[in-house]
């Protein structure tokens, strides 16, 4: 029904990375209040795992394979909210944004 909002809808971050160690947390960071923070990897070979998760972010991983729609598609196959937020790991969501969501 158009108009109705439902408030006990979850939101997901999803994010998707690689070798992004100088990052992954501001852009976590900036999603912190949504249900469900998921990060999937393409491939490091830094810290960025290490970092995403110590920031809650539940890290899922994904053989790079040229392909963008590919590795954002496998990121969305993971999340368990209703609503998704899709972040690049350069990205953030401004605190005064996120009141909106």
């Amino acid at each position: 029904m158009v108009g109705i909002i439902d408030r006990e809808a979850k939101i997901s971050a999803c994010i998707n990375t690689c070798n992004d160690e100088d990052l992954i947390e501001w852009s976590v960071s900036s999603v912190r209040w949504v249900d469900e923070i998921v990060v999937v990897d393409t491939g490091s070979e830094d810290a960025t795992i290490a970092i995403a998760e110590a920031h809650g972010a539940r890290v899922g991983h994904f053989a790079w394979n040229d392909n963008f729609s590919d590795a954002r598609n496998a990121a969305l196959g993971l999340v368990t909210a209703d609503w998704v937020l899709v972040l690049d790991a350069d990205e953030e969501l401004e605190p005064a944004t996120a009141r909106y969501l």
